[in-house]
């Protein structure tokens, strides 16, 4: 059976009780669903801006740079694929 990721976005902590507590009952081995992973700040766009640099960034020394630093942005509301703030990290 093929795996499913959920990802839920809340604003605040009685957003995210009444998303992720119902949830809650079902987390054992009895009925097979298993918390694997969680993700903050918003790391599925984390992962289309690294989608998007193998468009963008066609040398592979640059392109690990330019991974690396996406990776390690601390807001990514911030990021930048302009050549001056490319590689600001705030």
């Amino acid at each position: 059976m093929p795996r499913v990721t959920l990802v839920f976005n809340y604003d605040t902590e009685d957003e995210y009780n009444a998303l992720i507590g119902p949830l809650k009952p079902l987390w054992d081995k009895e009925n097979g669903l298993r918390w694997t992973g969680l993700s903050q700040d918003s790391e599925m766009h984390r992962v289309e801006l690294i989608h998007e640099a193998l468009d963008r960034v066609d040398d592979p020394s640059d392109f690990r740079e330019t991974v690396r630093e996406i990776w390690e942005c601390p807001d990514l509301s911030k990021w930048s694929w302009d050549e001056e703030t490319e590689t600001e990290t705030v």
